[in-house]
Order: C-alpha cells, then sequence, then structure tokens
C-alpha cells in the first residue's frame, strides 16, 4: 500500500534539494537560452542543410531545445540514483515502503520533466512561430521522460555527481547532433539515439503541423524501454540500500 502522504512529502523533499543546488537553478534558467539562442544564430549563418525540411536556424534552435531538455532532465534522474539514497533509508524507516519510494522518484522525474519542457518551449518560441505548439510541447516532453530515466541509468553506471554530469553532457551532445540528422550519419545511427523520433515530430510541428505515426510510435517505444530499464534499476538499488 502507498502512503500518498508519504510520497508527497518525498516528492516536496526531493524537490527542494534539487533547485536548492546553485548549479542546478542556474543551469535551469542559463542552459535554454544559451544553447537555443547559441544554436540557432550558429546554424541560422549556413545555407540550407540537406534533408532538412527548416530553415537553419529554426533547426539550430530545435537542436539547442532539444540539448537542454535532454540535459537537464537526465541530470534530474542521475541525481535521483546518487542524492537521495540517504532520504530513501529515512522515509523506509518512517513507512514510506519500497514502491512508494519508487513511486516518488518516478513523479519527481516527471514534474521536473515538465518544468524543463515549459522553460524550452517558451524560449524556443520566442524565435520560431511553429505551425503546432501542441507537437512542440509533446516532443519536448517525450525527450524530458526518456532522458529522465536514462540520468537513472547513468547514474548505477557512473554513481558520482562530477563525472556522472560529464557523461550526461556528452550523451545529450552526441545524441543531438547524431540523431536529428543534420549531419550525416547511417540511417541506423540515427535511429539508436533517443532524441531521434522526437527531433523529427519536432521538426514537423514547427514546419507542417503534423506528425507521422511512426515517429511517435517509436517514440513511445523508447519511452517504455526506457521507463522498464529505470524502474528495475529503482527496485533493484532501493533493496540494496534499504535491506
Amino acid at each position: 500500500m502507498i502512503d500518498k502522504g508519504m510520497v508527497t512529502t518525498g516528492v516536496r523533499y526531493n524537490l527542494m534539494t534539487f533547485f536548492r543546488n546553485p548549479f542546478n537553478l542556474a543551469a535551469l534558467i542559463l542552459l535554454p537560452l544559451i544553447a537555443i539562442e547559441g544554436m540557432g544564430y550558429a546554424l541560422g549563418t549556413m545555407p540550407e542543410l540537406p534533408g532538412i525540411i527548416a530553415m537553419p536556424e529554426e533547426e539550430g534552435r530545435m537542436m539547442g531545445a532539444l540539448f537542454s531538455t535532454s540535459f537537464l532532465t537526465g541530470l534530474m534522474g542521475l541525481f535521483q540514483v546518487i542524492s537521495s539514497r540517504e532520504a530513501d533509508r529515512r522515509l523506509n524507516v518512517v513507512g514510506g515502503g519500497r514502491f512508494g519510494l519508487l513511486f516518488m522518484r518516478v513523479s519527481t522525474i516527471l514534474i521536473v520533466g515538465i518544468f524543463v519542457t515549459m522553460i524550452n518551449y517558451l524560449i524556443f518560441i520566442r524565435g520560431v512561430d511553429p505551425a503546432s505548439h501542441h507537437l512542440i510541447v509533446l516532443s519536448l516532453l517525450s525527450v524530458s521522460i526518456m532522458y529522465g530515466f536514462f540520468g537513472v541509468i547513468i547514474g548505477v553506471i557512473v554513481p558520482h555527481d562530477l563525472e556522472g554530469s560529464l557523461v550526461m553532457v556528452f550523451l545529450a551532445d552526441m545524441d543531438v547532433f547524431l540523431g536529428s540528422g543534420v549531419f550525416e550519419t547511417e540511417e541506423w545511427i540515427q535511429r539508436t539515439f533517443p532524441t531521434h523520433y522526437p527531433s523529427r515530430i519536432l521538426e514537423e510541428g514547427v514546419v507542417e503541423g503534423t506528425f507521422t505515426s511512426d515517429y511517435a510510435l517509436f517514440s513511445i517505444l523508447y519511452m517504455i524501454v526506457l521507463f522498464t530499464a529505470a524502474l528495475s534499476i529503482f527496485y533493484v538499488t532501493s533493496r540494496g540500500d534499504l535491506g
């Protein structure tokens, strides 16, 4: 039985811990602005890109939004594994329960994911008039959910704040640049990156206002796979930590 009051307390504690960190707060405000505006300006100086339906500046802003969304939510997922173990032990002692802790962690990731999505969306549309605002939000939200759970997996493999954060930067950067298809890469390589299909939906949302159903299907499948992996890791690590 999940104690709703305990879960609410745990989520509130995790959110306060995350937002009280000066680095996290600065990153939430500055990274989307720098990434979206910077990449938009950088690609805006280039000629039209082959195989890309959006204008270069629009494509740059999309890449910036994808990068900042993926990195920030991945960072939250990472810290959910690294920084919350002691809090998990305390909540378990007072009756939180293992499944309550799992629900608490997942809820925290989703809340931060929504928050990060909206920040990136608001900055993104300052320089782009998309054909469908709904598709922009949904594509960025899917990336935030994927990377929130992806961060959990990285947190187990690299259980240190600095090293884990550097790994997240590298993976998010490689994902956006290779998965978006801006740079010529083998198709099968592009499809292995989490942001590949959401980036296609984002692009169609900006230019056409409609989306290809296959892109949505594979985005959902990717989220299910990462969610299942993260949930399994949550369960195993909490079992080891809590006894």
